[in-house]
């Protein structure tokens, strides 16, 4: 078992109680690899992913997701305006 002073930042809760670990993982699967500001493009997403994508697009973005349920798979597919044009960006 791991002592407190063990864990890394990247294992303490910081939003919604996920880590900066689990986040970066979800954004970087959605997020343009080139440039993370600009939109994110429609992503397909399981449903079990889909609590986490949509918090780390609302962390590192400020914009809202936009999800649609896909029939045939069960999952969802997932995009946003992106931090550029959402009202934290740089304009």
């Amino acid at each position: 078992m791991k002592a407190i002073h063990d864990y890394s930042e990247a294992d303490k809760p910081i939003y919604h109680g996920l880590t900066e670990r689990t986040l970066n993982r979800a954004f970087n699967a959605v997020a343009d690899p080139d440039d993370w500001k600009a939109p994110i493009k429609t992503a397909h997403v399981t449903a079990r992913d889909l609590t986490e994508t949509c918090a780390a697009i609302v962390y590192y973005t400020s914009t809202w997701p936009k999800i649609d349920y896909c029939p045939a798979t069960g999952g969802f597919w997932v995009s946003a305006d992106g931090y550029r044009t959402g009202p934290a960006g740089d304009h």
